[in-house]
């Protein structure tokens, strides 16, 4: 009994060894085929390709993650190469091999933005590529012999987030519209002569019940926020900060002539004179929002549907 026990108790030992064995083994071959992979990645043309379309995808989301601050006036200290590099999702050891280049800043049509650049440099390490950050887009990296390559330029992203401003600009104004022609239809009367924009403006008794907006100060324009537009049109709050974060602003009184009677009225904008009119038909409003340009808002005349 005792033999018999002893024969197993060493046969347990065997299995365990062999089983340690097999998982150490295991693990070698799997560190191996890593290390391989990884030298493929790097070093085989296919992989070089596959390694930097990827950086390409992780380069516009880098962008549009911190596209706040990509495209301000200053970049802010935090955003060099090292940390553009340390925020690609790749893998670790691939990415000790990029290297990063950002432009300086570029505005036009309003927009502000910068480019982004990655590159690997060739199989045998050797890099003689030039980065001038103050050139175009096309011509600010010139790779060296066997560098692969890639860029995003954060114009396309700045387009998009201009033509949602726009497109933002007119879905208050169609919500406007409709306010103003959904009162008239309430009214009994069918007085268009009633400026629903603007409820500051002089309205019969019958029609003091029917929404309007708050009004700006005379000639001047003022943040939607800071008016009754939320519930007057049924809008959330966050329909008038625009895709920049930037506030939307309305101007929607005359000022007065020496009789007290509103009289359009300019109000500056890019240089500019808009007229809005808030003392006869047809009345208008004006919206308009502000984009990282300095000086360069982008606006919309909102006027009464007869």
């Amino acid at each position: 009994m005792r033999t018999i026990k002893k024969q197993k108790g060493f046969g347990m030992i065997m299995a365990i060894l062999i089983i340690v064995s097999i998982v150490m083994s295991l693990t070698g071959y799997l560190y191996q085929q890593s290390s391989k992979a990884h030298t493929d990645f790097y070093q085989t043309e296919e992989s070089r390709i596959e390694l930097i379309t990827k950086i390409q995808d992780e380069l516009r989301n880098f962008y549009i993650a911190h596209a706040d601050d990509l495209s301000s006036e200053e970049l802010p200290a935090y955003i060099d190469e090292e940390y553009v590099r340390s925020n690609l999702r790749l893998p670790s050891d691939s990415s000790a091999f990029i290297k990063i280049g950002i432009s300086d800043a570029r505005t036009g049509d309003s927009i502000r933005w910068r480019n982004l650049y990655a590159w690997l440099p060739a199989t045998d390490g050797l890099d003689n590529t030039a980065f001038n950050e103050a050139n175009p887009f096309d011509t600010a990296l010139t790779p060296g012999d066997g560098v692969v390559w890639t860029a995003y330029s954060g114009r396309d992203y700045e387009s998009v987030r201009l033509a949602d401003a726009k497109e933002q600009l007119e879905s208050i104004a169609d919500k406007m519209q409709s306010m103003f022609v959904a009162n008239v239809a309430q009214d009994f009367f069918r007085n268009m002569e009633v400026n629903y924009f603007a409820g500051c403006e002089d309205r019969p008794p019958y029609a003091e019940e029917l929404p309007s907006i708050s009004c700006s100060p005379a000639g001047e324009y003022i943040e939607m926020g800071n008016t009754n537009a939320e519930d007057a049109l049924g809008l959330a709050s966050t329909s008038f900060q625009n895709p920049w974060g930037k506030p939307i602003y309305i101007a929607n009184r005359s000022a007065r002539d020496g009789s007290g009677n509103p009289i359009p009225t300019p109000i500056n904008i890019n240089g500019t004179d808009v007229y809005v009119n808030s003392g006869e038909i047809p009345f208008n409003a004006i919206l308009i929002s502000e984009t990282p340009v300095s000086g360069e808002e982008i606006f919309l005349i909102v006027s009464q549907i007869l």
